[in-house]
């Protein structure tokens, strides 16, 4: 019986490691994995704060880093594309000029979605970048890319 147990619990452990989530959370980051398929992830600052999005390289490294940076304001959704690979994305705030960073969780939300783009032009980066609702998706629109599964972003 014990062996049993064990076994399956192998077996759900290497179904983790093979298949990974597209979306964890480690310490006060997020995780963004794109290793299986390219995937868009919708961003959505829950608050009333203006934030900083980032990728996050390590501890040594500053919070800040060219070309990944994107600010968000309060209520305002960004969209960024990942070909594959992980992305660990930090938040922070600017506050008496000093950076702090905070835990993500807390202030944003993030939908990974499966997506068609119809200009066979895949890349990775920011695809929109701090809009209303209604703008976000025109722009995702205007560049001919097509979401998959919509209703996600209601739940």
């Amino acid at each position: 019986m014990k062996l049993k147990i064990f076994f399956i619990l192998c077996f759900f452990l290497l179904i983790n490691i093979v298949y990974a989530q597209p979306l964890t959370i480690q310490n006060d980051f997020y995780v963004l994995n794109a290793n299986d398929q390219p995937l868009c992830f919708i961003i959505n600052n829950k608050t009333t704060q203006s934030l900083w999005l980032d990728r996050h390289f390590g501890k040594n490294h500053p919070p800040v880093s060219a070309g990944w940076s994107s600010q968000i304001d309060g209520g305002k959704w960004s969209a960024l594309i990942l070909q594959h690979g992980t992305f660990i994305l930090s938040c922070s705030r600017l506050d008496n000029n000093k950076i702090e960073v905070l835990n993500c969780k807390k202030f944003i939300k993030i939908v990974p979605m499966q997506f068609k783009d119809l200009n066979h032009d895949v890349f990775s980066g920011w695809l929109s970048e701090n809009q209303n609702f209604f703008a976000l998706f025109h722009e995702i629109l205007q560049r001919n890319i097509w979401l998959k599964h919509l209703y996600r972003l209601l739940i």
